[in-house]
């Protein structure tokens, strides 16, 4: 929006004594709380805000749905775990079963890591992105 330069046109606000305050602080660098207000005003972007909370809120499942892959693959891990030491007490270890039964717990791994990654960079790119992504 072009500044006209004739401002004649009155908006009342009211606020606290402490959001007076606040406001008077933050508009120290424009000058006077009109013109911190106007560029205020003239920044925001409702649709990108409503855009940056809905991605946000994708968030939650995400999280909740790797970090239950990552209990899962942890407790596979553990059980692993046992069995070697269990194996090892009684000299039983066998490098052949305990490589096939780790490797594909370890590509879950890295294929669970690789898929957060790209989840997250997409949200965030959503999320901090000036135009509609």
């Amino acid at each position: 929006m072009k500044d006209s330069g004739n401002k004649d046109q009155i908006v009342k606000l009211r606020v606290s004594g402490a959001e007076r305050d606040m406001f008077e602080a933050k508009a120290a660098n424009y000058g006077s709380i009109s013109a911190m207000i106007r560029d205020a005003v003239a920044h925001y972007d409702d649709t990108l805000m409503k855009r940056r909370i809905e991605s946000m809120n994708m968030l939650y499942p995400l999280i909740s749905k790797h970090e239950s892959d990552l209990n899962r693959i942890g407790n596979n891990l553990n059980q692993i775990a046992h069995y070697c030491n269990l194996l090892a007490a009684n000299g039983e270890y066998n490098m052949q079963v305990i490589t096939s039964s780790v490797e594909p717990l370890l590509h879950q791994l890295f294929s669970l890591n690789s898929d957060i990654a790209a989840t997250e960079h997409k949200i965030f790119t959503r999320i901090f992105s000036e135009k509609p992504v």
